[in-house]
């Protein structure tokens, strides 16, 4: 028996430690207990003290310390409850070595006979041996855990197939939701302590058993801080490939089936729909929204055993064969820092060999996504080839310019010039050579065309439908170009000045700001109504150019319906003509006259030329859709770059 003077050294010697030591939370709550247990001797209390906290780091700062200074000069600790409080940080908490709370938790748990006390010889003491209290699982808690994992085995043995569909399934090319239900997988295949003989998990200490329960405990607790919105999405997948397995899959109800036979198929559909109900909530308790709630697992152990719910289970072999004292779990969130699963949403978890088979590896998803850019980029890439389209090498623009303003004073103008000192005047000839040229073509008016036979076939390549509504903005479009151009005769802007008002700077200019974007915004309207015409020939052009009969040429587009894009592609109506005259000519309608209606080159005809005239026109109106339109292609452009350079670097 030590002497007073030496029970004195070692208490001030404990707590110095516990001024000079960088303590974790978890152990100063076992220093707390210690110094609040009256039933221990003060010299075996600091003794405890001194064995427990010496493992750790002394304080690389240490805080100002509220030290007494004695008569002698020397300083003395002040270590009462209040220093020791302040000692704590915020660190995470762990396991603790000690086993000073076994009986606390044995008798917390005694009742439900999950755990057993049990000795273990040790020698870290003077003496050299001496025995150390643990707990180790019960036969109760072996029986819980086997009948837990036999639910867990009802849910893993439907995903191996369930995985296998995703993965046959063309229309799925995310692979996030199949990693999920992989990483689900891999946890509930986990069967910790069970698969050891009795006799051996007598002999585990705490840290057999965190080896053993840690990966279930955090894939666990990842599961519960999973969003809500990605648990939902697994569920689903999960619930919709069990609707379409061939298992339990439903049987079709005919209308004409006789009662006793829709009876039978309505009773078996039933027993399905049972199962699958039954899956899909053993599956949700494993992954509940809260880890209170009352789930089908948790009324099966709160019936069972008088466990509250999975989440206590957890908590329990947590905090009786690992951690060795009670704690928060919180503490355990941060001790192991456990966040939701971590899952790629670029590369499917499983082996490349079958991935390469159903075209999921990732040189087969680089070219599905290239492909899936290039078809974007088409769309884009008609608009970029429109807008640089010339009419064999003369600027479209300019030409049509150039034969409006011929047409009323006979004067030969310096287009550049025009172009650039007088803008609005510029523009104002491209609206009246739409009108004077290509209107008879799309107003649905009868044109004679010859055919390549040489006969010559009525008909139209619109009807009057297709673009009634263009023809109305265009009347109202020319109707107030007159009246600007009527009050004010002499007012000229530069091309510079129009860019400053399309942009604001000009004030007193929003007037003709928004002049320009409606002339604008009509031409963007007839392109975006013509692209798929155009588009469509092309794609049949590229398919063979297969007609049923030339009568399937000769009848004129009814509606935007027939105009939009297909994949298998239509004929431009009298695309193989050439425009004889118009029925309802205009002055400059004749400038078309011989042209062909389409090449097949797509580069060449009336259609290509005027696509080209209404993109370059809203173009130079400076329209918003058609920058971001180019925008657009030059983001493509750089995924699809950046597509091909993953590939080379392979």
């Amino acid at each position: 028996m030590a002497n007073k003077s030496d029970s004195k050294k070692i208490e001030r010697r404990a707590k110095s430690m516990l001024l000079d030591k960088d303590i974790p939370p978890a152990k100063m709550e076992i220093v707390r207990s210690l110094m609040r247990n009256t039933g221990i001797l003060p010299e075996e209390r600091y003794r405890a003290i001194i064995e427990l906290v010496q493992s750790c780091p002394d304080r690389i700062a240490r805080k100002p310390s509220n030290r007494r200074v004695s008569a002698g000069g020397a300083a003395q600790p002040q270590a009462d409850q209040d220093t020791i409080e302040k000692t704590i940080d915020n660190r995470p908490d762990g396991p603790t070595e000690t086993s000073y709370f076994i009986n606390e938790i044995y008798h917390k748990y005694r009742h439900s006979k999950m755990f057993k006390k049990r000795y273990l010889v040790h020698k870290n003491n003077r003496i050299g041996i001496g025995f150390k209290k643990r707990l180790i699982p019960g036969k109760n808690l072996i029986k819980v855990l086997t009948e837990l994992f036999e639910l867990q085995e009802k849910i893993v043995s439907r995903l191996d197939p369930l995985l296998t569909d995703i993965l046959n399934d063309p229309e799925i090319e995310d692979p996030l939701i199949f990693n999920y239900i992989r990483v689900l997988r891999r946890w509930l295949m986990d069967q910790p302590l069970v698969k050891y003989p009795y006799e051996s998990l007598k002999w585990m200490e705490h840290h057999n058993f965190e080896r053993e329960l840690r990966p279930y405990i955090v894939s666990y607790y990842s599961f519960i801080r999973l969003d809500i919105a990605t648990r939902e999405s697994i569920i689903l997948m999960v619930e919709n490939k069990l609707r379409m397995s061939a298992e339990l899959k439903k049987e079709d109800i005919l209308q004409a089936e006789t009662d006793p036979s829709r009876v039978a198929k309505e009773k078996r559909n039933l027993e399905l729909e049972k199962k699958i109900y039954d899956y899909i909530m053993t599956l949700r308790s494993f992954m509940p929204n809260n880890p209170d709630e009352d789930n089908l697992v948790s009324k099966w152990l709160k019936n069972r055993y008088g466990i509250a719910s999975l989440n206590a289970l957890v908590h329990m072999l947590a905090e009786a064969l690992i951690y060795q004292r009670p704690f928060a779990d919180k503490e355990i969130h941060s001790y192991y820092f456990i966040a939701s699963p971590k899952v790629s949403s670029e590369l499917w978890d499983y082996s490349e060999d079958f991935l390469k088979k159903v075209g999921k590896d990732p040189e087969s998803r680089r070219k599905k996504q290239a492909d899936v850019v290039r078809k974007e980029l088409e769309l884009y890439e008609t608009r970029y080839v429109m807008l640089n389209l010339d009419d064999n090498g003369r600027d479209i623009l300019l030409k049509a310019a150039d034969e409006q303003l011929r047409l009323v004073d006979k004067k030969k103008y310096d287009l550049d010039t025009l172009y650039r000192d007088n803008f609005f005047g510029f523009l104002d000839a491209l609206v009246n050579y739409f009108n004077n040229a290509f209107v008879p073509l799309l107003n649905g008016s009868t044109v004679e065309f010859t055919d390549t036979y040489r006969e010559t076939v009525d008909g139209s390549v619109f009807s009057e439908i297709f673009f009634a509504e263009e023809m109305s903005s265009l009347t109202s479009i020319l109707n107030e170009m007159h009246f600007f151009r009527s009050n004010n005769p002499t007012l000229a802007l530069s091309h510079d000045e129009v860019k400053k008002i399309m942009k604001g700077q000009i004030q007193s200019m929003g007037h003709v700001k928004s002049f320009i974007t409606m002339i604008g915004d009509f031409f963007y309207r007839v392109a975006r109504a013509l692209q798929p015409v155009y588009e469509n020939h092309g794609a049949w052009v590229a398919r063979g150019k297969h007609l049923p009969s030339r009568a399937a040429i000769r009848k004129p587009i009814q509606s935007r319906e027939n105009g939009e894009q297909d994949e298998a592609g239509k004929p431009v109506p009298f695309y193989d003509c050439t425009i004889k005259e118009f029925r309802d000519a205009r002055p400059l309608s004749q400038k078309l006259s011989g042209k062909r209606v389409l090449s097949d080159s797509l580069r060449d005809g009336v259609i290509a030329h005027l696509l080209a005239f209404a993109f370059q026109v809203s173009f130079e109106c400076m329209n918003e859709r058609v920058s971001r339109d180019m925008e657009e292609r030059k983001k493509l452009l750089a995924k699809l770059k950046g597509l091909d350079k993953t590939a080379s670097s392979r």
